[in-house]
């Protein structure tokens, strides 16, 4: 019975993480009018960093999760400023 329940734990989960990936993808298609498919390799390279920063480094995991954030922050506006905007100005 409880591997029932881990199982149906682990299903919800895993319907959770698809559910925020679909809505990513909308939301960046609404606001940009561009399909983004660099999604995991955001989530990766944060991710990367994330522990780059709190294990090898030894950050304070609180100020090494806002380093992350403001280093992800500073490449998502230049990956917006460097491909999105030139293919949302670009008339097909």
């Amino acid at each position: 019975m409880s591997s029932m329940i881990q199982l149906l734990v682990s299903g919800l989960a895993m319907g959770c993480i698809y559910v925020l990936i679909g809505i990513s993808f909308v939301l960046i298609y609404n606001a940009v009018g561009v399909v983004n498919f660099a999604h995991a390799e955001f989530v990766m390279l944060s991710g990367y960093l994330a522990v780059t920063f709190i294990s090898l480094a030894n950050f304070n995991p609180f100020i090494g999760v806002l380093f992350v954030c403001a280093v992800m922050g500073i490449l998502g506006i230049g990956f917006e400023r460097i491909c999105y905007r030139p293919l949302q100005n670009h008339s097909w």
